[in-house]
């Protein structure tokens, strides 16, 4: 059995946060991803959250990445 973990990525995110580490922020959706898990025989999957995590904001830039102190980065 193989598990999957999985950056769920929705639409407001990516117009929110273009681009991910230099590269545009990859495209995200539940019947890819489960045609994805389907053909390479994965059984789980774990959705992961990465930076900026629960910290992002809509319609806030201020509060729309927080530091690993919890705080704002203010840009």
């Amino acid at each position: 059995m193989a598990i999957l973990p999985v950056h769920v990525v929705p639409d407001w995110y990516r117009a929110l946060v273009p681009q991910t580490g230099g590269q545009p922020t990859p495209a995200w959706d539940v019947q890819t991803h489960l045609d994805f898990m389907f053909n390479n025989n994965i059984s789980h999957s774990v959705v992961a959250i990465s930076a900026p995590g629960s910290g992002v904001y809509l319609g806030n830039e201020a509060y729309s990445i927080v530091g690993s102190s919890g705080n704002p980065i203010q840009t």
